[in-house]
């Protein structure tokens, strides 16, 4: 190859970051009327992430709770009943049972809330925009 290679320098990552920031800086100046609705939008997203890594956490403590760490053999239950009456008592199990929907409903709330927040957000941004442009 004879061909005169580009000389193009390589940004570093401040640089690029910067370049890059420059359009969104701009288009937060339409984001500032309505900074406490998005800020609740981001605050609702970090809580269905935090929500979100509760639930493998809580579906580990559930199986752990009713199955004591390993599935049940059935043939070992028939031939002793008695184990059936060691471990956590009914009302426990039922409350540790109820840890997976209240994980659920709030996950679901936390997920609804930050997409309806930032949704109005988005669309007001957008109607000032247009209305700017339409001026």
């Amino acid at each position: 190859m004879s061909g005169v290679k580009a000389a193009k320098e390589k940004q570093s990552f401040g640089e690029t970051l910067r370049a890059a920031s420059a359009s969104y800086r701009r288009l937060y100046s339409y984001v500032k009327p309505y900074k406490m609705r998005f800020t609740l939008g981001l605050a609702l997203g970090i809580a269905y992430g935090a929500v979100n890594s509760l639930f493998p956490l809580t579906i580990a403590r559930v199986t752990s709770t009713i199955f004591h760490g390993a599935a049940p053999n059935p043939m070992a239950l028939r031939s002793n009943l008695g184990a059936l009456d060691t471990g956590p008592k009914i009302n426990s199990i039922v409350l540790i049972c109820l840890a997976i929907p209240a994980i659920m409903t709030a996950r679901s709330l936390c997920s609804y809330g930050s997409t309806y927040c930032m949704q109005w957000v988005s669309n007001k941004v957008v109607t000032d925009i247009r209305a700017q442009l339409f001026k």
